[in-house]
């Protein structure tokens, strides 16, 4: 699809009008041709009845919970020409990955089932913004489809991770026995969590400790 110019000639000679300018427009919308932006250098397209490997694409491939990822779809006709419409139905399903060697995501295997749908935005402009946001850490499949037709790189790989330290309810705790010795050193220890109560496996949390007599 581009601006081309054309042009009729007859024993060398060109004929009145031209040459002309003309508008080669892009065709339909290809679904296997739409892909996340980003992606498309690095992602396959997945093809025949065997499950696919997912795509590990930086653009979409870490997530934090809590926090909302933003990536954008860009679509394009059979041709590869970008197309500059909207109005198509696009969906985002992000779901735990199965663990190797299982059939399924099963709490008895320590797998915690969870599904993540996301929020999509047509631009108008042939390019849709997609929001996903999730509250259960650990390795998703991220299915992108439309009409059950997967786009260029669908499945993708996801992994989230827990949110910040968070002092709300579900969040960080510690056990501390409620009798002390003057003169003695008193220890306990702060399991960090996020607000979903999800633990935290990395430390440069600040807590502030203070001791108040009553």
């Amino acid at each position: 699809a581009a601006n081309f110019k054309i042009s009729v000639e007859r024993s060398g000679n060109l004929l009145t009008n031209f040459p002309r300018d003309i508008k080669v427009s892009p065709t339909r919308v290809e679904t296997t041709k739409v892909s996340v932006l980003g992606c498309e250098s690095i992602c396959t397209l997945c093809s025949g009845t065997s499950p696919c490997a997912p795509c590990d694409c930086p653009v979409v491939n870490k997530m934090q919970a809590g926090s909302t990822s933003t990536f954008t779809l860009e679509s394009r006709d059979r041709f590869g020409n970008k197309v500059f419409s909207g109005g198509k139905a696009f969906r985002a399903v992000m779901m735990k990955a199965i663990p190797e060697g299982k059939t399924g995501c099963y709490v008895s295997d320590g797998c915690v089932p969870a599904s993540v749908e996301g929020e999509l935005n047509d631009n108008k402009d042939g390019t849709y913004q997609v929001k996903l946001i999730g509250t259960v850490p650990g390795l998703y499949t991220l299915n992108i489809t439309r009409g059950a037709v997967p786009i260029f790189g669908s499945p993708m790989s996801v992994l989230m991770s827990p949110g910040t330290a968070s002092s709300a309810p579900d969040g960080s705790w510690f056990a501390l026995d409620p009798v002390a010795t003057a003169g003695s050193v008193k220890t306990f220890t702060i399991q960090s969590r996020d607000q979903f109560g999800n633990v935290l496996s990395k430390g440069n949390e600040q807590f502030v400790t203070q001791l108040i007599g009553t």
